[in-house]
């Protein structure tokens, strides 16, 4: 889609892969990198399982694709990005074929990290790097307690560590929705990278410091549902009562959910279990953060007006009047701003 026209339009490229779904891909480098997926291999004739009206004999039958594609997007053309056929050593071959995987660029070592997925038979719970500098692929090792086989789960980087959310093998591992992470560097000593189930306390807790419809920045390892209009929240709601959780805390186990990473947040909507089928939208604070100075002004100020109005005082701050309400009109747009985004539970004329 063109940014400036609105509108989608098809990118003509040499060298395209094989049509495939259930791939993964993700951008590093000023190029986008495609892995495995389900479909016909080149041998089917490369250019026309890429067309969308191709007709392949009855007799190819689409298959697990274990390849990579390097997509360059200045000059718009592919290629492929190291060979799928084992090298001489086996720390360094290919991952197997597989679908519902997720791929995250690392970054600070240069690479690409696979993890999971499965070939509709066998299910994956194996973590795979591949060299952006040399174009090879190493079997990462790993400890502690490592995700269960998955597919159709979501992956993203933050400081340092490689989160893994949900997903199962057909059918989530449980009711709530699992969350881990794995250091993409070995520290204190360990030889071996160690997966660890992310710490994820009750929503409860968060509620307790602010108004549940407006989550806080500086919240840690926690789930907070959001708000997603007509037929999202309701409907999760709904489907929490049928499984007898009036209030639930975090997600119910999921699988084929589509999420973002954003301002130390992961972002999780829909998705399904299985039996249902998702409208919710939830927030996965994976790290503090330090709140805006903006928001820690909005909040003195709305604590300072809840004191006085508690008080009986009848100053005028920002315009308070005797009857205990404050006039925002005096205050700067940045605070008035702040103070709308906080939604708190205060009377305040806007």
């Amino acid at each position: 889609m063109t940014g400036k026209a609105k509108h989608w339009s098809l990118v003509n490229s040499s060298g395209c892969p094989t049509a495939r779904s259930g791939h993964c891909a993700t951008v590093a480098r000023d190029a986008l990198y495609v892995f495995g997926g389900c479909g016909h291999p080149a041998a089917a004739s490369s250019a026309a399982a890429a067309s969308v009206d191709a007709q392949l004999p009855a007799e190819a039958l689409p298959i697990c694709l274990g390849d990579l594609h390097v997509y360059d997007l200045a000059r718009q053309r592919w290629s492929e990005g190291g060979s799928a056929a084992p090298s001489a050593a086996p720390e360094t071959m290919s991952p197997c074929r597989r679908i519902g995987h997720t791929m995250v660029h690392d970054s600070t070592r240069n690479r690409l990290v696979i993890f999971g997925g499965s070939t509709g038979h066998e299910y994956f719970n194996d973590t795979q790097a591949f060299d952006l500098a040399t174009g090879t692929w190493t079997a990462l090792a790993t400890t502690g307690e490592r995700p269960s086989p998955r597919y159709k789960h979501q992956a993203f980087l933050d400081a340092d560590f490689m989160y893994v959310v949900g997903g199962g093998s057909f059918e989530p591992e449980g009711p709530d929705l699992d969350v881990y992470r794995l250091p993409l560097t070995a520290g204190g000593g360990k030889a071996l990278l160690e997966w660890e189930r992310a710490p994820v306390p009750s929503t409860a807790t968060a509620a307790a410091a602010a108004p549940a419809a407006v989550p806080v920045v500086g919240e840690k390892l926690s789930w907070v549902s959001l708000p997603s209009g007509q037929g999202g929240s309701a409907a999760f709601a709904a489907n929490a009562e049928e499984a007898g959780r009036a209030t639930p805390s975090s997600p119910t186990g999921r699988s084929f959910h589509c999420a973002f990473f954003h301002g130390g947040a992961c972002y999780i909507t829909g998705g399904s279990d299985g039996a249902r089928k998702f409208g919710d939208m939830w927030r996965f604070c994976a790290r503090e953060t330090p709140p805006p100075l903006t928001t820690l002004a909005a909040r003195a100020f709305v604590s300072g007006a809840t004191a006085r109005r508690n008080g009986g005082g009848r100053g005028r701050v920002g315009g308070a009047g005797g009857d205990g309400k404050c006039e925002l009109g005096g205050l700067p747009g940045e605070l008035r701003e702040a103070l709308q985004r906080l939604n708190m539970q205060a009377e305040v004329v806007l």
